[in-house]
C-alpha cells in the first residue's frame, strides 16, 4: 500500500512539473521516441493527458501488450497451432486489429532455420 502512495505521489509530481514548466510536445515526442513507444499524441491531447507521465504510462502499456503478445505467440507456437489460429487468438485476447496481430506474429513467431 505504501508503494502505491509513492507511485501516486510521483505521478502527481510529474504531472505538476509538466504543467508548471509547460513541457513542449517536442520533448514529449523525444521521450517517447527514446523509449521506442508509438503514441497517438493527438488522441492523448484530446484526453487531456499531454504530460510526461502520460508518455510513461503509454510506454508501459505498450510494453505490457508486447509481453502478452510474445507469451501468446510462444505458447501457441509450442502447441503447434497454425498461424491463422495464433492471429485469431492475438486479436481476441488483446483486442487488436489483424494488422497488429500480424506484426506481433512477425516479431515473435518461431523462425525456422
Amino acid at each position: 500500500m505504501d508503494q502505491n502512495n509513492s507511485i501516486r505521489d510521483k505521478k502527481e509530481k510529474a504531472i505538476e512539473y509538466t504543467k508548471e514548466h509547460e513541457v513542449s510536445d517536442t520533448i514529449l515526442k523525444t521521450v517517447a521516441g527514446a523509449a521506442n513507444c508509438k503514441i497517438d499524441f493527438d488522441a492523448l491531447k484530446q484526453e487531456g493527458g499531454n504530460s510526461m507521465w502520460s508518455v510513461f504510462e503509454e510506454t508501459a502499456k505498450e510494453g505490457e501488450a508486447r509481453g502478452e503478445a510474445r507469451g501468446i505467440v510462444d505458447t501457441c507456437s509450442d502447441l503447434g497451432l497454425p498461424d491463422e489460429d495464433i492471429l485469431k487468438r492475438l486479436q481476441v485476447k488483446l483486442n487488436i486489429s489483424l494488422q497488429s496481430a500480424q506484426e506481433y506474429l512477425r516479431m515473435f513467431g518461431k523462425k525456422t532455420v
